[in-house]
């Protein structure tokens, strides 16, 4: 099993209303995943946590883009709260990572941000006064 962490925003300026959209934004996460066998969601801590088995990462992670109000999604997996189980975890992780892309230099590579007038990084300098 892994678990997805969502994150939402604006849901702390409601104030007094704030268990209400709670609820409702942990409503609308359940509906997104509610026929993915053994999905769970949880809400510990004012928080919206998402428990599947690690083959529905991907669906499941692509449904809960689409939920309103979801402002970021983050899939890891949980571990006991100590260091050798986190290592453990981390080190199984990582071979999965790199099973899924045996090549390292495309998990590195990007594409520059292109040099145009409308790009932010395009600085001009007049010196006509």
């Amino acid at each position: 099993m892994i678990s997805i962490l969502c994150r939402f925003g604006e849901l702390f300026l409601k104030g007094g209303n704030r268990g209400f959209f709670l609820r409702a934004m942990s409503d609308n996460v359940r509906k997104a995943v509610h026929d993915l066998p053994d999905a769970k969601v949880f809400t510990p801590y004012g928080r919206i946590l998402v428990r599947v088995p690690d083959e529905l990462r991907h669906d499941a992670c692509a449904r809960l883009e689409r939920v309103f109000g979801l402002v970021s999604i983050s899939a890891g997996a949980e571990a006991e709260p100590n260091i050798e189980s986190i290592t453990a975890t981390a080190l199984c992780e990582a071979k999965a990572a790199i099973a899924r892309n045996p090549d390292p230099a495309t998990a590195l590579r990007s594409k520059p941000a292109a040099r145009t007038r409308s790009s932010p990084w395009f600085r001009t300098t007049s010196t006509a006064t």
